[in-house]
């Protein structure tokens, strides 16, 4: 393929966030309603392939509770075979919910970021060998990019602490990441076909696949063997670490 611009989603792609997404979340939720939700950190990584935005955190930490009012003797849980269908409609159902505690999660970063930035950087880190990538790609003339649901103030901090600076097209533009994904392409005046997309979960490449771009899949990231699985099957680039990005810039 001829690449000339190369756009990585931020969380479970350049920056490992799971565990700053379940502690951060749990401070959030305890602020909305007095309480940590009950949901132990086991269960929030097991579904964390399930949320395209920091906002259906919420959600597995919903589902969490309702397994735990069901069994309350058992405290985790695995979400790892959970329907994303049957994800995706209860997270319509909870709209007011999700939008709330998207909100008050970005708040919560940024007030992180001012107030307890170490506390914050110990609960994430960049993915080995993403910065050789990176590196290796700008040496080709490649222009990079990050196209994420994250808020850029906290992406843009985080890249700071490891010394790179990235274009970023954030939330700020769409939770919808086709339409984000759009104002890259148009930012860099590309061909969508001109563009490799990484991004770790599969709704999110099947949602921008009809834009025309390259696609592959970070199995690094926040997705399992099943979403994996489909991913070949339907002719996606499964890359195994970072370095193999590379491979795809020819």
């Amino acid at each position: 393929m001829a690449v000339k611009v190369l756009a990585l989603d931020f969380d479970g792609v350049i920056w490992n966030t799971q565990r700053e997404s379940y502690h951060v979340s749990q401070i959030v939720w305890e602020e909305m309603f007095g309480r940590r939700a009950l949901c132990s950190e086991q269960t929030f990584l097991s579904g964390r392939w399930l949320a395209r935005a920091g906002e259906e955190f919420a959600l597995i930490m919903l589902l969490a509770e309702e397994m735990r009012k069901k069994e309350p003797g058992r405290e985790s849980f695995d979400l790892s075979s959970f329907s994303l269908s049957e994800f995706t409609r209860r997270a319509e159902e909870n709209g007011g919910l999700l939008s709330s505690f998207g909100k008050n999660l970005a708040d919560m970063r940024i007030k992180m970021r001012e107030s307890d930035l170490r506390r914050w950087l110990g609960w994430q880190n960049i993915y080995a060998g993403i910065k050789d990538a990176v590196d290796s790609a700008r040496a080709r003339g490649i222009g990079i990019a990050v196209c994420t649901t994250k808020d850029k103030s906290s992406a843009e901090a985080l890249l700071d602490t490891v010394g790179l600076k990235l274009p970023i097209w954030g939330k700020e533009c769409s939770l919808d990441k086709r339409i984000t994904l759009q104002k890259l392409i148009a930012g860099f005046q590309a061909e969508a076909s001109e563009v490799l997309f990484v991004d770790d979960l599969l709704n999110n490449l099947l949602h921008v696949r009809p834009l025309g771009t390259n696609l592959a899949m970070a199995s690094w990231g926040y997705n399992v063997e099943a979403s994996r699985r489909e991913a070949r099957r339907l002719g996606i680039e499964v890359l195994n670490s970072p370095r193999e990005i590379v491979g795809l810039l020819s």
